[in-house]
Protein backbone atom coordinates (compact mmCIF):
# COMPACT_ATOMS: atom_id res chain seq x y z
CA UNK A 1 0.00 0.00 0.00
CA UNK A 2 1.94 3.39 -0.99
CA UNK A 3 0.92 6.75 0.92
CA UNK A 4 -1.39 8.17 -1.10
CA UNK A 5 -3.78 5.19 -0.66
CA UNK A 6 -3.60 5.33 2.75
CA UNK A 7 -4.10 9.21 2.47
CA UNK A 8 -6.94 8.39 0.51
CA UNK A 9 -8.70 5.86 2.42
CA UNK A 10 -7.73 8.03 6.11
CA UNK A 11 -10.07 10.97 4.32
CA UNK A 12 -12.81 8.18 3.71
CA UNK A 13 -12.31 7.17 7.42
CA UNK A 14 -12.71 10.05 8.68
CA UNK A 15 -15.97 11.41 7.33
CA UNK A 16 -17.56 7.50 8.93
CA UNK A 17 -16.11 7.97 11.97
CA UNK A 18 -17.30 11.83 12.22
CA UNK A 19 -20.76 10.40 11.03
CA UNK A 20 -21.08 7.03 13.27
CA UNK A 21 -19.46 9.46 16.23
CA UNK A 22 -22.94 11.66 15.80
CA UNK A 23 -25.61 8.60 15.11
CA UNK A 24 -24.12 7.18 18.14
CA UNK A 25 -24.74 10.17 20.83
CA UNK A 26 -28.38 10.49 19.32
CA UNK A 27 -28.93 6.54 20.03
CA UNK A 28 -27.67 7.49 23.99
CA UNK A 29 -24.25 6.39 23.75
CA UNK A 30 -22.01 8.94 25.11
CA UNK A 31 -18.88 8.03 22.99
CA UNK A 32 -16.13 10.82 22.18
CA UNK A 33 -13.42 11.61 20.35
CA UNK A 34 -10.66 9.88 22.21
CA UNK A 35 -12.15 6.45 21.40
CA UNK A 36 -11.98 6.69 17.63
CA UNK A 37 -8.41 7.84 17.82
CA UNK A 38 -7.76 4.89 20.05
CA UNK A 39 -9.13 2.82 17.50
CA UNK A 40 -7.62 4.22 14.21
CA UNK A 41 -4.75 5.50 14.98
CA UNK A 42 -4.19 7.00 11.90
CA UNK A 43 -6.56 9.63 12.35
CA UNK A 44 -4.36 11.34 14.52
CA UNK A 45 -3.55 13.57 12.15
CA UNK A 46 -4.26 17.59 12.99
CA UNK A 47 -7.28 17.71 10.43
CA UNK A 48 -9.07 14.12 10.95
CA UNK A 49 -8.75 15.31 15.10
CA UNK A 50 -10.50 18.49 14.83
CA UNK A 51 -12.70 16.97 12.50
CA UNK A 52 -13.94 14.81 15.23
CA UNK A 53 -13.38 17.60 17.52
CA UNK A 54 -15.78 19.50 15.67
CA UNK A 55 -18.40 16.43 15.22
CA UNK A 56 -18.38 16.08 18.76
CA UNK A 57 -19.19 19.42 19.58
CA UNK A 58 -22.32 19.64 16.70
CA UNK A 59 -24.05 16.89 18.42
CA UNK A 60 -23.23 17.90 21.81
CA UNK A 61 -24.68 21.50 20.84
CA UNK A 62 -27.69 19.24 19.15
CA UNK A 63 -28.79 17.17 22.70
CA UNK A 64 -28.24 20.41 24.50
CA UNK A 65 -25.07 19.55 26.18
CA UNK A 66 -23.25 22.01 28.39
CA UNK A 67 -20.08 22.92 26.69
CA UNK A 68 -17.28 23.25 29.54
CA UNK A 69 -13.78 25.21 27.83
CA UNK A 70 -11.91 23.39 30.40
CA UNK A 71 -12.63 20.13 30.11
CA UNK A 72 -11.90 20.27 25.96
CA UNK A 73 -8.89 21.98 27.45
CA UNK A 74 -7.93 19.57 29.30
CA UNK A 75 -8.24 16.98 26.83
CA UNK A 76 -6.99 18.61 23.93
CA UNK A 77 -4.14 21.31 24.91
CA UNK A 78 -2.26 21.18 21.78
CA UNK A 79 -5.49 22.48 20.01
CA UNK A 80 -6.78 24.88 22.60
CA UNK A 81 -6.78 27.62 19.54
CA UNK A 82 -8.47 26.03 16.97
CA UNK A 83 -10.98 24.54 19.77
CA UNK A 84 -11.54 28.07 21.13
CA UNK A 85 -12.43 29.32 17.59
CA UNK A 86 -15.14 25.95 16.85
CA UNK A 87 -16.93 26.77 20.19
CA UNK A 88 -16.80 30.38 19.08
CA UNK A 89 -18.19 29.35 15.37
CA UNK A 90 -21.07 27.07 17.19
CA UNK A 91 -21.93 29.77 19.53
CA UNK A 92 -26.10 30.07 19.08
CA UNK A 93 -27.00 33.80 18.56
CA UNK A 94 -28.89 35.51 21.19
CA UNK A 95 -32.28 36.15 19.36
CA UNK A 96 -33.26 35.76 15.81
CA UNK A 97 -31.98 38.97 14.55
CA UNK A 98 -28.00 39.30 13.68
CA UNK A 99 -26.33 41.39 16.13
CA UNK A 100 -23.03 43.90 15.49
CA UNK A 101 -19.96 42.48 17.62
CA UNK A 102 -16.68 45.06 17.66
CA UNK A 103 -14.56 43.01 19.97
CA UNK A 104 -12.57 42.18 16.62
CA UNK A 105 -12.51 45.55 15.45
CA UNK A 106 -12.72 48.48 17.93
CA UNK A 107 -14.28 50.77 15.45
CA UNK A 108 -15.70 48.73 12.78
CA UNK A 109 -18.96 46.66 13.78
CA UNK A 110 -18.95 42.74 12.33
CA UNK A 111 -22.03 40.54 11.98
CA UNK A 112 -21.59 37.63 14.03
CA UNK A 113 -22.70 34.49 11.95
CA UNK A 114 -23.80 31.72 13.56
CA UNK A 115 -22.46 27.68 12.14
CA UNK A 116 -26.01 27.24 10.99
CA UNK A 117 -26.01 30.60 9.03
CA UNK A 118 -24.49 31.02 5.98
CA UNK A 119 -22.31 34.29 4.88
CA UNK A 120 -24.43 34.73 2.18
CA UNK A 121 -27.91 34.02 3.60
CA UNK A 122 -27.67 37.53 5.78
CA UNK A 123 -28.04 39.39 2.44
CA UNK A 124 -31.81 40.45 2.46
CA UNK A 125 -31.56 41.63 6.45
CA UNK A 126 -32.93 44.87 6.21
CA UNK A 127 -31.24 45.89 9.95
CA UNK A 128 -27.78 44.98 8.94
CA UNK A 129 -25.37 48.08 9.67
CA UNK A 130 -22.91 48.43 6.94
CA UNK A 131 -19.96 50.44 7.39
CA UNK A 132 -17.86 53.05 5.23
CA UNK A 133 -14.31 51.66 5.46
CA UNK A 134 -13.86 48.23 5.39
CA UNK A 135 -10.80 46.60 8.09
CA UNK A 136 -9.97 44.30 5.69
CA UNK A 137 -6.13 43.60 5.43
CA UNK A 138 -6.00 44.17 1.32
CA UNK A 139 -8.11 46.76 -0.74
CA UNK A 140 -11.02 45.77 -3.44
CA UNK A 141 -9.70 45.72 -7.12
CA UNK A 142 -10.11 48.72 -9.13
CA UNK A 143 -13.51 48.92 -10.54
CA UNK A 144 -15.62 47.91 -7.00
CA UNK A 145 -16.71 50.00 -3.87
CA UNK A 146 -17.62 48.02 -0.94
CA UNK A 147 -20.89 48.67 0.79
CA UNK A 148 -19.48 46.93 3.69
CA UNK A 149 -18.16 44.49 6.11
CA UNK A 150 -20.78 41.27 6.41
CA UNK A 151 -18.87 38.89 8.54
CA UNK A 152 -15.32 37.62 9.74
CA UNK A 153 -13.87 35.54 11.69
CA UNK A 154 -9.87 34.82 12.41
CA UNK A 155 -7.99 35.16 9.15
CA UNK A 156 -11.19 35.46 6.92
CA UNK A 157 -13.10 38.50 5.59
CA UNK A 158 -16.23 38.31 3.69
CA UNK A 159 -17.29 42.20 2.23
CA UNK A 160 -20.39 42.99 -0.02
CA UNK A 161 -19.25 45.10 -2.71
CA UNK A 162 -21.03 46.46 -6.36
CA UNK A 163 -19.44 46.97 -9.33
CA UNK A 164 -18.71 50.26 -10.19
CA UNK A 165 -20.14 50.35 -14.32
CA UNK A 166 -23.94 48.24 -13.49
CA UNK A 167 -24.07 48.38 -9.85
CA UNK A 168 -24.60 44.96 -9.45
CA UNK A 169 -23.27 43.10 -5.76
CA UNK A 170 -20.48 40.81 -5.23
CA UNK A 171 -18.63 39.52 -2.51
CA UNK A 172 -14.94 40.25 -1.61
CA UNK A 173 -14.05 37.23 0.46
CA UNK A 174 -10.37 37.40 1.83
CA UNK A 175 -8.54 34.48 3.29
CA UNK A 176 -5.36 34.41 5.52
CA UNK A 177 -2.90 32.04 3.25
CA UNK A 178 -2.06 30.03 6.69
CA UNK A 179 -5.74 29.21 6.79
CA UNK A 180 -4.74 26.89 2.93
CA UNK A 181 -1.83 25.49 4.91
CA UNK A 182 0.94 28.14 4.10
CA UNK A 183 1.94 31.40 5.72
CA UNK A 184 3.24 33.12 2.96
CA UNK A 185 2.62 32.70 -0.58
CA UNK A 186 5.93 32.26 -3.18
CA UNK A 187 5.58 33.06 -6.59
CA UNK A 188 4.75 29.20 -7.86
CA UNK A 189 1.88 29.73 -5.63
CA UNK A 190 0.57 32.53 -6.06
CA UNK A 191 0.83 31.92 -10.40
CA UNK A 192 -0.86 27.89 -9.10
CA UNK A 193 -4.33 29.70 -7.44
CA UNK A 194 -4.64 32.26 -9.85
CA UNK A 195 -4.74 29.72 -12.67
CA UNK A 196 -7.07 27.60 -10.25
CA UNK A 197 -9.37 30.14 -10.10
CA UNK A 198 -9.09 30.99 -14.33
CA UNK A 199 -9.84 26.86 -14.75
CA UNK A 200 -12.94 27.54 -12.47
CA UNK A 201 -14.64 30.25 -14.67
CA UNK A 202 -14.56 27.58 -17.58
CA UNK A 203 -17.31 25.44 -15.38
CA UNK A 204 -20.07 24.96 -17.70
CA UNK A 205 -22.90 24.61 -14.98
CA UNK A 206 -25.11 26.60 -13.49
CA UNK A 207 -24.64 25.43 -9.61
CA UNK A 208 -20.86 26.90 -10.14
CA UNK A 209 -20.69 30.46 -8.85
CA UNK A 210 -17.65 31.32 -11.04
CA UNK A 211 -15.19 34.07 -10.00
CA UNK A 212 -15.00 36.90 -11.51
CA UNK A 213 -11.44 38.55 -10.40
CA UNK A 214 -8.89 36.69 -7.97
CA UNK A 215 -6.11 38.67 -6.63
CA UNK A 216 -3.16 37.70 -4.43
CA UNK A 217 -1.32 40.31 -1.52
CA UNK A 218 1.70 39.17 0.15
CA UNK A 219 -0.01 36.27 2.56
CA UNK A 220 -3.37 37.15 1.54
CA UNK A 221 -5.77 35.37 -1.07
CA UNK A 222 -8.78 37.74 -1.88
CA UNK A 223 -11.41 36.31 -4.98
CA UNK A 224 -14.22 38.64 -5.93
CA UNK A 225 -17.48 36.45 -7.03
CA UNK A 226 -21.48 37.63 -7.64
CA UNK A 227 -23.14 38.01 -4.36
CA UNK A 228 -25.74 35.14 -3.82
CA UNK A 229 -29.22 35.85 -2.43
CA UNK A 230 -29.65 32.48 -1.03
CA UNK A 231 -30.51 30.85 2.07
CA UNK A 232 -28.01 28.48 2.93
CA UNK A 233 -28.31 24.45 2.58
CA UNK A 234 -28.47 24.00 6.27
CA UNK A 235 -31.56 26.40 7.11
CA UNK A 236 -33.38 25.06 3.96
CA UNK A 237 -32.35 20.84 3.70
CA UNK A 238 -34.57 20.11 6.24
CA UNK A 239 -38.00 21.74 4.85
CA UNK A 240 -37.55 19.85 1.94
CA UNK A 241 -39.14 16.69 0.42
CA UNK A 242 -37.06 13.70 0.46
CA UNK A 243 -37.35 14.05 -3.49
CA UNK A 244 -36.24 17.32 -3.80
CA UNK A 245 -33.10 16.51 -1.18
CA UNK A 246 -32.31 13.75 -2.99
CA UNK A 247 -32.55 15.62 -6.88
CA UNK A 248 -30.33 18.55 -4.94
CA UNK A 249 -26.90 16.03 -4.77
CA UNK A 250 -27.56 14.70 -7.41
CA UNK A 251 -26.94 18.31 -9.10
CA UNK A 252 -24.19 18.42 -6.68
CA UNK A 253 -22.69 15.17 -8.70
CA UNK A 254 -22.96 16.69 -11.51
CA UNK A 255 -21.86 20.26 -10.88
CA UNK A 256 -18.65 18.42 -9.81
CA UNK A 257 -18.46 16.34 -12.56
CA UNK A 258 -18.51 19.34 -14.75
CA UNK A 259 -15.49 21.24 -12.71
CA UNK A 260 -13.37 17.96 -12.81
CA UNK A 261 -13.69 17.84 -16.47
CA UNK A 262 -11.64 20.98 -16.89
CA UNK A 263 -9.20 20.49 -14.67
CA UNK A 264 -11.01 22.23 -11.96
CA UNK A 265 -12.19 21.27 -8.61
CA UNK A 266 -13.96 22.06 -5.23
CA UNK A 267 -11.70 19.97 -2.55
CA UNK A 268 -14.11 20.92 0.56
CA UNK A 269 -17.88 20.94 -0.08
CA UNK A 270 -20.05 21.30 2.88
CA UNK A 271 -23.06 22.52 4.11
CA UNK A 272 -21.57 25.65 4.38
CA UNK A 273 -20.81 26.82 1.07
CA UNK A 274 -24.26 25.51 -0.48
CA UNK A 275 -26.79 27.87 -0.73
CA UNK A 276 -30.70 27.47 -2.61
CA UNK A 277 -31.28 30.77 -4.23
CA UNK A 278 -34.69 32.78 -4.43
CA UNK A 279 -35.33 30.55 -7.86
CA UNK A 280 -35.13 27.40 -5.63
CA UNK A 281 -31.68 26.85 -7.87
CA UNK A 282 -28.60 25.07 -5.94
CA UNK A 283 -25.21 27.57 -5.59
CA UNK A 284 -21.58 26.05 -4.43
CA UNK A 285 -19.74 29.06 -3.39
CA UNK A 286 -15.82 28.94 -2.48
CA UNK A 287 -14.27 26.57 -5.10
CA UNK A 288 -10.64 27.58 -5.25
CA UNK A 289 -10.30 29.17 -1.69
CA UNK A 290 -11.43 26.12 0.48
CA UNK A 291 -8.91 23.98 -0.67
CA UNK A 292 -5.52 23.88 1.22
CA UNK A 293 -2.25 24.39 -0.57
CA UNK A 294 -0.47 21.33 0.06
CA UNK A 295 -3.18 18.89 -0.53
CA UNK A 296 -2.67 16.87 -4.18
CA UNK A 297 -5.31 17.59 -6.83
CA UNK A 298 -6.41 13.23 -6.69
CA UNK A 299 -7.26 14.42 -2.77
CA UNK A 300 -9.21 17.05 -3.93
CA UNK A 301 -11.01 15.21 -6.51
CA UNK A 302 -11.69 12.28 -4.39
CA UNK A 303 -12.24 15.01 -1.50
CA UNK A 304 -15.54 16.43 -3.34
CA UNK A 305 -16.24 12.59 -4.90
CA UNK A 306 -17.13 11.61 -0.72
CA UNK A 307 -18.60 14.82 -0.12
CA UNK A 308 -22.28 14.25 -1.80
CA UNK A 309 -22.00 10.99 0.13
CA UNK A 310 -21.29 12.71 3.16
CA UNK A 311 -24.59 14.79 2.69
CA UNK A 312 -26.09 11.80 1.60
CA UNK A 313 -25.21 10.08 5.09
CA UNK A 314 -26.66 13.46 6.83
CA UNK A 315 -30.02 12.71 4.93
CA UNK A 316 -30.12 9.16 6.13
CA UNK A 317 -29.45 10.26 9.59
CA UNK A 318 -32.48 11.62 9.46
CA UNK A 319 -35.17 9.67 11.24
CA UNK A 320 -38.07 11.24 9.44
CA UNK A 321 -36.97 10.78 5.76
CA UNK A 322 -37.33 6.50 6.19
CA UNK A 323 -34.12 6.36 3.79
CA UNK A 324 -33.30 2.78 3.40
CA UNK A 325 -30.26 1.44 5.86
CA UNK A 326 -28.06 0.51 3.02
CA UNK A 327 -28.55 3.74 0.53
CA UNK A 328 -25.42 5.03 2.06
CA UNK A 329 -23.23 1.75 1.30
CA UNK A 330 -24.86 1.36 -2.01
CA UNK A 331 -23.50 4.99 -2.73
CA UNK A 332 -20.21 3.53 -1.64
CA UNK A 333 -19.95 0.48 -3.88
CA UNK A 334 -20.81 2.93 -7.03
CA UNK A 335 -17.81 5.29 -5.89
CA UNK A 336 -15.35 2.02 -6.05
CA UNK A 337 -16.84 0.49 -8.87
CA UNK A 338 -16.97 3.25 -11.00
CA UNK A 339 -12.78 4.69 -10.03
CA UNK A 340 -12.69 6.52 -13.35
CA UNK A 341 -15.76 9.24 -13.41
CA UNK A 342 -18.04 8.00 -10.29
CA UNK A 343 -19.90 11.46 -10.24
CA UNK A 344 -22.49 11.33 -13.11
CA UNK A 345 -23.09 7.59 -12.25
CA UNK A 346 -24.35 8.29 -8.75
CA UNK A 347 -25.74 11.34 -9.51
CA UNK A 348 -27.93 9.31 -12.43
CA UNK A 349 -28.38 6.74 -9.47
CA UNK A 350 -30.14 9.66 -7.28
CA UNK A 351 -32.41 11.01 -9.86
CA UNK A 352 -33.70 7.16 -9.70
CA UNK A 353 -33.65 7.32 -6.11
CA UNK A 354 -35.30 10.74 -5.80
CA UNK A 355 -37.97 8.95 -8.07
CA UNK A 356 -38.58 6.03 -5.93
CA UNK A 357 -39.25 8.41 -2.76
CA UNK A 358 -41.43 10.60 -4.58
CA UNK A 359 -43.71 7.29 -6.02
CA UNK A 360 -43.30 6.34 -2.12
CA UNK A 361 -44.47 10.23 -0.66
CA UNK A 362 -47.36 9.86 -2.93
CA UNK A 363 -48.31 6.67 -1.90
CA UNK A 364 -48.36 8.03 1.75
CA UNK A 365 -50.16 11.14 1.17
CA UNK A 366 -53.43 10.91 -0.99
CA UNK A 367 -54.02 14.48 -1.18
CA UNK A 368 -51.17 14.79 -3.71
CA UNK A 369 -52.85 12.26 -6.17
CA UNK A 370 -54.79 15.22 -7.60
CA UNK A 371 -52.21 17.13 -8.62
CA UNK A 372 -49.98 14.58 -9.84
CA UNK A 373 -52.76 13.34 -12.02
CA UNK A 374 -52.97 16.94 -13.27
CA UNK A 375 -50.21 17.56 -13.93
CA UNK A 376 -50.11 14.47 -15.83
CA UNK A 377 -53.45 15.62 -17.89
CA UNK A 378 -51.21 19.37 -19.08
CA UNK A 379 -48.02 16.98 -20.11
CA UNK A 380 -50.36 15.01 -22.04
CA UNK A 381 -52.17 17.60 -23.80
CA UNK A 382 -49.38 19.59 -24.23
CA UNK A 383 -47.52 16.88 -26.15
CA UNK A 384 -44.82 16.76 -23.21
CA UNK A 385 -42.98 13.64 -21.49
CA UNK A 386 -43.53 13.77 -17.98
CA UNK A 387 -40.82 12.17 -17.26
CA UNK A 388 -1.34 40.25 -7.93
CA UNK A 389 -4.31 39.98 -10.03
CA UNK A 390 -6.35 38.39 -12.70
CA UNK A 391 -9.82 38.74 -14.20
CA UNK A 392 -12.40 36.65 -15.38
CA UNK A 393 -15.69 37.00 -17.84
CA UNK A 394 -18.40 38.39 -15.53
CA UNK A 395 -20.75 35.57 -14.63
CA UNK A 396 -24.49 36.85 -16.08
CA UNK A 397 -26.48 33.50 -14.66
Amino acid sequence: MNESDRVMESSQLIDWACIDLIERNRRGEPVRVEEYLDKYPHLLADQYTLDLIDAEICIRKELGKAFDDGEWLKRFPQYSLAIGQLLALDEPPPSTALSCDSSLHDTSPTVVVSSSQSDDSIAYVESLRMIDEVPAPIPLPSGFIADGLVASSPGRWLIRCRDTSDRRHYAFKVIETVLLGVPRLTAQQRTDLLNACERSVLVQHPAWVRPVIATCDGQYLGVVRPWCHATSWTNVVTSLSTQRSLRLLSEIAFCLHAAHRVGCYHGKVSESNLFIDHNHSLRLTDAVISTSLSAIPEQCVRNDELSVLKLLATLQLDPNRGLSPGLLQHGQRLLNKNAGEPLPVIGEWLIRQADAADSQENLAAPTKIRSTGMRFIKSFFSGRNSDNSTSFPHNND
